[in-house]
């Protein structure tokens, strides 16, 4: 199991609790990034002026990051990766995450964050600002429990 996980530091009964959370808001992931590929896509054929019903294109819709996803948790899921190297494409997984958003970082413009306005950045706060409500309750009932 993912060791990782702050819910060890209350109790294996929280940890287990918190990997199943982890994992199941990861595989929420795909669904929701289908539907709103899916609206993505009908967005922009009505802006591009396309009238009536506009064919499914699969692999402008699908992203292939969640394929990618899918095949690693199977080969971890059968065995397949062994256990000995999982340390090792973690600390890889990381790296790479690092360099992501660093990109990220790196190609954001200023001008860009002046054009978009504070009603995206209001919207993280808040969002971030629920997580931490919402994990702060979560303690707070285990700890009654």
């Amino acid at each position: 199991m993912c060791w990782e996980t702050a819910g060890y530091a209350f109790s294996d009964i929280a940890g287990n609790t918190a990997v199943i959370v982890k994992l199941t808001r990861t595989l929420f992931i795909i669904p929701c990034v289908i539907i709103l590929s899916l609206i993505n896509e009908r967005k922009e054929a009505k802006l591009s002026g396309i009238q009536g019903h506009v064919p499914l294109n699969l692999k402008k819709v699908f992203p292939y990051f969640i394929i990618m996803f899918l095949i690693v948790v199977a080969l971890r899921s059968t065995g397949i990766i062994p256990t000995t190297i999982v340390p090792t494409l973690s600390k890889a997984s990381k790296f790479c995450m690092v360099v992501a958003l660093s990109a990220i970082g790196l190609k954001t413009s200023y001008s860009d964050i002046r054009r978009i306005g504070f009603k995206p950045m209001i919207l993280g706060f808040i969002i971030d600002t629920l997580v931490v409500f919402v994990s702060i309750g979560v303690q707070i009932a285990t700890d009654r429990f």
